[in-house]
């Protein structure tokens, strides 16, 4: 018997010769070329598409941007606008105060200077009434004429003698000097500053009512404390400090 042998053989026409292609020196058939077209172009696809997203955000980010710029300068706005505006009420107050309410620069108590009636007129600058401090500190106002006026010195003691309360009954106030101007207050009298040691109380421990521009005589003790040197000037007024 004599040894045969089979072969198998493949025939390509032309066209289909030429669809082989070479990449790398490696043959390519053409589906798995195709295949990795499809593949480098739906990357592509999804690059673009990235892209886009990128610019859309950018965008975005932009208009955020300009948003956030929009409400600060709205929040400015409504921060001077408040504070025009609580600035003009401060003011309508404080003008509404001074027209219509009387204030006290002090606590104490309220002693009328005159009498008034309800819905009375009242002048413009006209004196209403006193303010009576609860822990008072009361001075006197003594006018000493230039007469013997090179005596007087602070520190010396001076006693007051109240026209509306006899001395014989209720005693005397004590009292110091603390203040001598350098100028004459009027007519060529000194206004004389005297700090009332014990208040209102007389040398007879008299408790005295406080009035104000109460009228009477001061004598000043000089240094000799004689009473030759006793000065009798004319006391002003009684005041708080």
């Amino acid at each position: 018997m004599a040894n045969t042998s089979s072969f198998t053989f493949l025939f390509f026409d032309s066209a289909q010769f030429h669809l082989f292609t070479i990449l790398n020196n490696k043959k390519l058939a053409p589906l798995d070329l195709n295949k990795d077209k499809s593949v480098v172009i739906s990357k592509q696809q999804q690059l673009v598409q990235a892209d886009a997203s990128t610019l859309n955000q950018d965008a975005s980010l932009i208009a955020k941007s300009k948003e956030l710029v929009e409400i600060d300068k709205n929040r400015k706005d409504i921060i001077q606008n408040f504070k025009t505006a609580l600035f003009n009420a401060k003011t309508a107050l404080a003008d509404w105060k001074i027209r219509y309410i009387i204030m006290a620069p002090e606590t104490g108590r309220v002693q009328f200077s005159s009498y008034f009636q309800e819905n009375s007129w009242i002048k413009q600058g006209q004196e209403l009434f006193y303010i009576v401090p609860e822990q008072q500190i009361l001075f006197a106002e003594v006018m000493a004429p230039q007469q013997n006026f090179g005596k007087i010195k602070q520190g010396q003691a001076v006693n007051i003698a109240l026209n509306g309360f006899p001395r014989n009954e209720f005693g005397v106030l004590k009292g110091t000097i603390n203040y001598i101007p350098t100028v004459p207050y009027k007519d060529s009298a000194f206004l004389l500053k005297v700090q009332l040691s014990k208040g209102l109380t007389t040398s007879y421990n008299k408790q005295l009512p406080f009035t104000n521009n109460l009228s009477g005589v001061a004598e000043i003790i000089t240094q000799d404390a004689s009473l030759i040197d006793r000065l009798l000037y004319q006391w002003r007024g009684l005041w708080t400090r």
